[in-house]
Parts: structure tokens; sequence; C-alpha cells
């Protein structure tokens, strides 16, 4: 959908900042039942209390330009690692399910999320190209 970008930038603007928060990668897991995996996720540990916190003052920033509301969804905080394309077959989504519970966990070496973007998607066939609108420190 086309948003009001700019309002949305000086919204986040003054909601976002201070961006500063210890984090560390979790486990790899996927989204879906076996047959069904839709998304290879790496989940995200550490200081979750100061990333929800980022999340809802994100929130409120989109329902203060944009008039949307408040998003309160479970908050899964994860890196999508990769989208599994619809003509998969149940058995294939089932593999990748089980490799992906083979993998052991990456290193828990923090880091220091310092700041956040605010990316627009663009959907297409030939899977999806992000776009950096803006940099919130």
């Amino acid at each position: 959908a086309d948003l009001d970008t700019p309002r949305l930038k000086a919204a986040l603007r003054r909601h976002l900042p201070p961006v500063d928060v210890e984090l560390r990668l979790g486990r790899v897991g996927t989204f879906g039942a076996p047959a069904r995996t839709s998304v290879v996720w790496l989940g995200v540990d550490g200081d979750l209390d100061g990333l929800r916190g980022l999340h809802e003052r994100a929130n409120a920033a989109v329902e203060e330009a944009l008039g949307l509301p408040f998003d309160e969804g479970r908050f899964t905080p994860h890196i999508t690692l990769a989208r599994v394309r619809n003509r998969v077959t149940a058995a294939d989504r089932r593999a990748i399910a089980d490799h992906v519970r083979s993998l052991p966990p990456p290193d828990p070496e923090p880091f220091v999320a310092r700041e956040a973007l605010l990316i627009r998607s663009h959907l297409g066939p030939g899977g999806a190209r992000y776009e950096v609108l803006d940099r919130y420190s």
C-alpha cells in the first residue's frame, strides 16, 4: 500500500530514538506445521524487554502517523532467513523443517543494536527486494 512516508518518517524520528538494545542470536526455527513450513527464521534473544519497548514505540509512531491501530499480536522477535515458495511440496516442506530442527544454535555472542531501519518491501515473482527509506539511532 502507498503510505504517507514523510509523516511516518517524522513520527518514527520522534518515537524511536534512542536505539540501544543488547541482543544475541537464538535458535533456528520455522513458522507453520512441518508439512506447511512457510518461513525459516533465526530467533533473537537478549534484552527482549528493551526490544519490546522499541517495538511498542514503532507501533505508536505508525498509529500517530497513519492512524493504523497498534499491533497487539504476539511479539516474536526473529530474523527471516528464507521464505518457502508456494510450489514446494508438503514432503519437501517437512524435509526443510526436519533439517532446520537438526541445526545447532548459533554462537551466543551478544551484540548491541544501535540503529533501526524503515524498510519498504517490493514483493515480486523473483523474490523480495528491500529498500531502506530511513535510519533511526
